[in-house]
């Protein structure tokens, strides 16, 4: 598969260099973020930069190195496949760069792009783009890859053969850009778990998500391990956990309702309270507080009878 990302390195080469203000980077109408946690919290800087996005049509997001007193480097960063437009996004950004740096020099790897370099790399990149958008729907539909897990400017996205049939093939990626726009516009809080590490003894750690009644959230279908605690380099878990459950309380999390082990919380969750979302994910909304009690008192009954037909087994 073709290389997944562009990285550009801006290079301020004056005398007396000068910072840049984050107002420039932007221009006038991208907004800008960190992650904290799973999701993007906006309007928020971490101490080496921050992530760039379209508010009114949200992608991948361009990640942005730099710091406020930076005067001699900022990096560029874009995942692929992407919308077109992110792209164009991307090489407008290095333009006002380079218009407030005005001697500087930009770099992918280990290439200095000049003038006439950087329209041939534009131009390259959007045919790269375009190509790894449909190598990746077809690993999808063959079933070579699996689902396809994407991080985005938001949070994160997940092909499967309902998404890559959608986009795989075609002249553009309008229909991708689309898909990534419509899913991230939605005001929902994608949940991940707190790792407690187990109380009786050591070793065994406990994953608990919290469910909030009135609140729209994403869930995914099966648990998933915060990246926190996945090697890097490996992919590999840095710790083993036993259990996943789902703490159910109100919307201001001031008064738990009770827990429900995770498969439990799947099982329980009303038809009408959740909907597709991509192909890992549901998205669960109109989940009131009668409705999560209903979630708990049933389970329990379940629980219930599934011990009284254990112990009528034991004494026949």
């Amino acid at each position: 598969m073709s290389n997944m990302t562009i990285d550009l390195e801006i290079e301020n080469c004056a005398i007396f260099p000068q910072a840049i203000p984050i107002e420039v980077i932007l221009g006038n109408h991208l907004n800008y973020g960190v992650y904290r946690s799973n999701h993007l919290t906006p309007g928020q800087l971490a101490e080496n930069g921050f992530i760039a996005f379209d508010p009114k049509m949200i992608t991948r997001g361009i990640r942005v190195y730099w710091r406020a007193n930076e005067k001699r480097k900022i990096s560029l960063h874009l995942s692929l496949p992407t919308a077109d437009e992110e792209i164009n996004e991307l090489f407008e950004m290095v333009n006002r760069i380079c218009n407030a740096w005005v001697n500087h020099s930009v770099r992918t790897g280990t290439f200095v792009l000049d003038q006439n370099a950087f329209s041939l790399f534009i131009e390259k990149n959007q045919s790269v783009n375009l190509k790894i958008l449909h190598e990746i729907g077809l690993t999808v539909l063959d079933g070579s890859k699996g689902l396809m897990v994407l991080g985005c400017a938001k949070h994160r996205l997940v092909i499967g053969r309902k998404e890559a049939e959608n986009f795989w093939s075609g002249t553009n990626t309008d229909k991708f850009r689309d898909w990534m726009n419509d899913r991230q516009q939605i005001d929902a809080i994608p949940l991940e778990p707190v790792i407690y590490e187990s109380k009786e003894f050591k070793g065994p750690r406990v994953g608990e998500y919290t469910c909030c009644s009135g609140l729209n959230m994403i869930i995914p279908l099966h648990p998933i391990l915060p990246n926190k605690f996945i090697d890097y380099r490996t992919g590999m878990p840095l710790l083993e956990v036993s259990e996943y459950r789902v703490c159910l309380t109100n919307s201001d999390m001031t008064k738990p309702f009770g827990y429900l082990t995770f498969n439990e919380f799947m099982r329980e969750l009303p038809v009408e309270c959740s909907e597709y979302y991509d192909a890992d994910d549901l998205l669960v909304s109109g989940l009131t507080a009668d409705k999560i009690i209903g979630m708990i008192e049933h389970a329990r009954q379940i629980a219930a009878e599934m011990q009284n037909s254990d112990h009528s087994a034991d004494i026949d």
